[in-house]
């Protein structure tokens, strides 16, 4: 079976593809920029010597000095002379093309290479950071409030009753509930917390510069605006109202590395589980 049957389309031939890319080219305002297009630059000044020593060498010819008269002189006889006076223009609109395309290219490969990042560092459902990157990022906070002597404090979230979410509305309903939990997440950290999906249903938020009553107090207020919120299932039009257990652990009290901070925060949220769910526990009150 050919590829064209096989595929139910009629593929493109190459070469009005190319000629359409090379058209839009034409019209884009950057292959007419020498400032901003350096191809344009170059393309005046690799055809600027094709006039000069064609009009060079007929003054040579001629016995005619270099001068202004005398190559006004030349041009009256032969017009023709003027055609190479237009190379360094022609050179400069092809080289200004190719510096478009150029310049496209390395667009487009910006914005792949971004988008490899992307999906290399977030998670696919929620849009945050996967669980190896928001590790990481925890490691580089650890580090930095070391050095600065500064608190450092990381929240992790369960999202209580999810199970029965997805027993009675199906794992997509339960897709979307973490989604819509992840993008309230995202609007009640501040500009400089990061937030990562751990694993599950459970989230990692790590909250630098901010010591553990401070931290208690935003948790509080994320835990408050979940309970609140009312997530609506797309499918159905049914809303449910799961709630968060938020365990918080402190750099350097609960935990000088990053295993030992996820382990007090684990006890923690796992405490609060216990204590009945939709709460905030706090690792250092753990052993009172």
């Amino acid at each position: 079976m050919s590829e064209e049957s096989a595929t139910g389309a009629t593929p493109r031939p190459a070469a009005r593809m190319n000629v359409r890319v090379l058209l839009r080219a034409a019209l884009r305002p950057y292959t007419y920029r020498p400032i901003a297009n350096p191809y344009v630059r170059f393309g005046l000044l690799f055809g600027l010597p094709i006039p000069l020593v064609t009009l060079g060498l007929e003054l040579w010819l001629r016995g005619l000095p270099a001068t202004a008269a005398a190559v006004g002189s030349v041009l009256r006889e032969h017009p023709i002379q003027l055609l190479f006076l237009a190379h360094p223009l022609l050179f400069a609109w092809v080289f200004g093309l190719i510096g478009t395309l150029a310049r496209e290219r390395n667009v487009r490969l910006t914005q792949l290479f971004e988008r490899l990042n992307r999906l290399a560092s977030h998670d696919s459902l929620t849009g945050l950071l996967n669980h190896g990157h928001i590790l990481e990022h925890l490691a580089l906070e650890i580090e930095r409030a070391r050095r600065a002597h500064l608190p450092l404090c990381c929240l992790m979230i369960d999202l209580d009753n999810l199970k029965p979410i997805n027993d009675v509305h199906g794992h997509l309903a339960g897709d979307r509930v973490l989604m819509d939990l992840a993008e309230l997440i995202q609007r009640a950290v501040r500009p400089y917390d990061v937030a990562g999906r751990y694993g599950g249903d459970e989230f990692l938020i790590v909250v630098p510069q901010l010591g553990a009553e401070h931290a208690r107090e935003a948790a509080e207020r994320l835990r408050e605006r979940v309970a609140q919120h009312d997530f609506l299932l797309p499918w159905s039009g049914q809303r449910v109202h799961p709630t968060l257990s938020i365990g918080l652990a402190t750099y350097p009290e609960d935990g000088l590395t990053r295993a030992e901070l996820i382990a007090a925060s684990d006890r923690a949220m796992y405490r609060a589980k216990a204590d009945g769910k939709n709460r905030v526990r706090v690792a250092q009150e753990l052993s009172r």
